[in-house]
């Protein structure tokens, strides 16, 4: 079990943010989501806008769990798996909270 608990992580934090993601286009009517950047504002669709990001860093994760499967090189020697499942970890999280602040800002919660 604790083998397996850095992918269950990860797998948790994909399925946190599909359904973070999905519950705010359901919710939210408006056609186009603004992505606060540092000067500008970017205008997106409703799907582009929140799971775009998902969407991109879903396909990575699955390629990379599949590469570590299939060839096990990604988790050979201990210093390659810890920095393969923190920079897991950190992207992750850096999803979850980029895909928060875009919800809060089109929310009207923080401007």
């Amino acid at each position: 079990m604790v083998k397996h608990m850095p992918n269950l992580f990860v797998v948790v934090c994909l399925i946190l943010s599909w359904t973070i993601g999905l519950l705010f286009i359901n919710q939210y009517y408006n056609p186009v989501v603004i992505i606060p950047t540092f000067n500008d504002y970017l205008w997106f669709d409703r799907f582009e806008g929140v799971l775009g990001l998902t969407l991109i860093v879903t396909v990575i994760t699955m390629l990379l769990f599949f590469l570590q499967f299939k060839f096990s090189f990604l988790t050979s020697t201990k210093l390659k798996k810890i920095v393969t499942y923190s920079s897991h970890y950190v992207l992750w999280i850096a999803v979850l909270a980029i895909q928060l602040k875009v919800i809060a800002f089109n929310l009207g919660i923080c401007h």
